[in-house]
């Protein structure tokens, strides 16, 4: 029976998308018979088509993704790209990057998942070249490279995810670190504690009428353990203020600092095998985020911000980009600055990568969502500086 959209989820602008949600080549072996109304882009070339196949199909053949309810509007919708958009795709960023349309509100670029890309390329290998002026075949290959970088992201996770499901005590720590990267990420971007508004825009700084300090957080110090940080009525050891506020940052920096350094104490309680196990699943959160994919982001090891200091095409893990790596500071690792305040390297890109990256982990780590990261979707891409 073919399936119906519930009228109330439906998108004014696209009201006749009722197939299947997946990824498609239209005109292609599975979208045949189907309506699709939508504006077709290639958004590195500047190119664009309407479409409108109650009336014709399209000139040149393009892809469609979804439907799929939109992370904003709650509201069903599609989109399209150019087929012709896939042929310089050379890495998983630059592949999620021609999903990228004008809608800047989705909190994270939709893109397929591994299953869908297979679809894809099935029905590409199913044209006939001489239909069409650009290399089938390198599509073909890109399709194939995208879907294997995913595989392998995706075995880390699941390695990760075996490794905690045997070892009680093992899963405790690899928890607590999500939640450390993720509360120091909300600190970055200017975050004033407990019981206050997490910052998915750009907030004023701490203490600004805006964006109080939290009553949680005054007067009181903040020291790392084992298990996280420790809040504290009176100073002692290596506590710090933790209403301490950074200026002309406007950030809680004692607090990032301390969950930093619960990081790296429980890191450093793992053996070799375990901390390769971590490393390899904590990876770049990329702005891509997967329909249907319970809050996950494409992960990379390439650190796309090159204009912060760090060489091009800079192979990394979120553990390098926080803290450096003893292996390889020959590098100079700018990215260092994220944690320990040189101010040469953003925490705001730092924050976004960490917090894609934490959401991406959780479906591994969890059954459900825990209470501390309830925020779903993309941090806005904001500079406090």
């Amino acid at each position: 029976m073919r399936r119906k959209t519930c009228n109330l989820l439906l998108d004014p602008d696209n009201p006749l998308h009722d197939f299947e949600p997946g990824l498609y080549l239209v005109p292609g072996p599975r979208f045949q018979d189907q309506t699709l109304v939508c504006s077709a882009i290639d958004i590195i070339m500047y190119e664009s088509e309407d479409v409108d196949t109650r009336n014709a199909p399209p000139t040149q053949p393009v892809v469609v993704l979804g439907p799929f309810v939109h992370p904003v509007t709650g509201l069903l919708t599609v989109k399209c790209i150019l087929l012709s958009s896939l042929v310089d795709v050379d890495s998983l960023s630059s592949f999620g990057q021609v999903f990228q349309t004008m809608d800047m509100s989705e909190r994270g670029v939709m893109v397929p998942d591994r299953d869908m890309i297979l679809d894809l390329r099935n029905d590409v290998d199913w044209m006939n070249p001489i239909e069409v002026d650009f290399p089938l075949d390198r599509i073909v290959g890109n399709l194939d490279r995208a879907r294997e970088d995913l595989f392998t992201n995706e075995e880390y996770l699941e390695q990760l995810d075996d490794a905690c499901s045997t070892d009680a005590d093992f899963q405790k720590r690899v928890r607590t670190i999500c939640k450390c990267f993720y509360e120091m990420a909300l600190y970055f971007r200017r975050y004033a504690g407990p019981g206050t508004k997490v910052p998915l825009d750009l907030h004023a700084g701490v203490g600004h009428v805006s964006n109080p300090l939290s009553p949680a957080l005054k007067n009181k110090f903040v020291s790392s353990t084992m298990t996280g940080v420790r809040i504290s009525a009176n100073g002692s050891g290596q506590s710090q203020a933790a209403d301490f506020v950074m200026d002309p940052e406007g950030t809680l920096t004692n607090m990032s600092q301390a969950y930093a350094q619960s990081i790296l104490m429980i890191y450093g309680t793992f053996d070799a095998s375990q901390k390769q196990l971590v490393k390899r699943a904590f990876k770049l959160g990329t702005p891509y985020r997967i329909i249907n994919g319970n809050g996950r982001f494409y992960l990379n090891n390439v650190d796309p911000n090159i204009y912060n200091g760090n060489p091009e095409y800079l192979m990394i893990d979120l553990f390098d980009m926080c803290f450096g790596s003893p292996t390889r500071d020959t590098f100079s690792f700018h990215a260092v600055a994220s944690v320990h305040g040189t101010r040469t390297y953003c925490v705001q890109i730092a924050a976004i990568q960490i917090a894609r990256t934490v959401q991406t982990l959780l479906p591994y780590m969890y059954k459900s969502r825990p209470v501390w990261a309830l925020v779903d979707g993309e941090f806005d891409n904001i500079h406090t500086l």
